[in-house]
């Protein structure tokens, strides 16, 4: 059984989870267990039942509880619990890590094309005008190398 007060809380959470749902529960403290159940059923994955009235007067009435796993918790620890959430959670964030990596890459890599293609029809532009120049004033431009009949 895990310790309370040096296991994570998601290992604890966990394993309590899982003793419910295999309806074994054995060497937990009291404090630990009320715990660890008050976190479950917030959670909604343990359901507190009344079972049998311990003491009743007229200003209280304490009932012994039943707890049992939920549909949520059985389906919450059929998927890794709060240790697999916790996985999920980790590899989530690595994942949009590494997409901004990979879009401040492809951001360079488009900056550079466009100034490839920015500079290539630059000169591709200067080289039309001077060859459209030829074309009406070839007197100013030569041929070149010359042609000799």
């Amino acid at each position: 059984m895990k310790d309370y007060k040096k296991d994570p809380p998601h290992d604890i959470l966990d394993e309590i989870l899982g003793v419910l749902y295999n309806e074994n529960i054995e060497n937990l403290s009291f404090a630990d267990f009320t715990n660890v159940m008050s976190k479950l059923v917030k959670d909604e994955f343990v359901r507190i039942t009344p079972f049998e009235i311990l003491y009743k007067s007229d200003s209280q009435t304490i009932y012994e509880s039943f707890y049992s796993i939920s549909w949520d918790g059985k389906f919450h620890y059929d998927c890794g619990g709060y240790s697999g959430a916790l996985v999920r959670q980790n590899a989530d964030e690595e994942n949009l890590k590494q997409l901004n990596e990979r879009q401040r890459k492809q951001g360079i890599v488009l900056v550079r094309l466009n100034w490839t293609i920015a500079i290539g029809a630059f000169f591709a532009s200067v080289y039309y005008i001077i060859e459209t120049i030829r074309i009406f004033y070839p007197q100013h431009f030569p041929v070149w190398p010359p042609i000799h009949p």
